[in-house]
């Protein structure tokens, strides 16, 4: 996964500027799927949601960012070396968590 960064990016029909339309306009933070590269251009898909649909086209690949890992799977690992072995210590610690973040949004 990969994610646009700091400004919109065209997504194109082909990788080029040349002869190549342009079929949206991708937003910063917006998740794509790698599907191919060609030299600085990669390959994307991405849900669009008001059409319910994957939409495939060519980005350049300076305006995007590969996806780290996920931070609340960092931070598990981390809670878990903490806590040490005891499950119902971490199984509670977690069920905190998931409660802060649901509320959150």
């Amino acid at each position: 996964m990969y994610y646009v960064v700091e400004r919109a990016v065209n997504l194109r029909a082909k990788p080029t500027t040349k002869n190549s339309d342009v079929l949206k306009v991708l937003y910063p933070n917006q998740k794509v799927r790698l599907v191919e590269r060609k030299k600085k251009w990669i390959g994307v898909e991405y849900y669009n949601h008001i059409l319910d649909i994957h939409e495939n086209g060519w980005c350049f690949k300076k305006y995007l960012k590969k996806c780290s890992k996920a931070p609340i799977i960092q931070f598990t690992r981390r809670l878990g070396r903490a806590v040490g072995e005891n499950t119902a210590n971490m199984h509670l610690l977690l069920c905190l968590l998931l409660w802060f973040l649901s509320a959150a949004w």
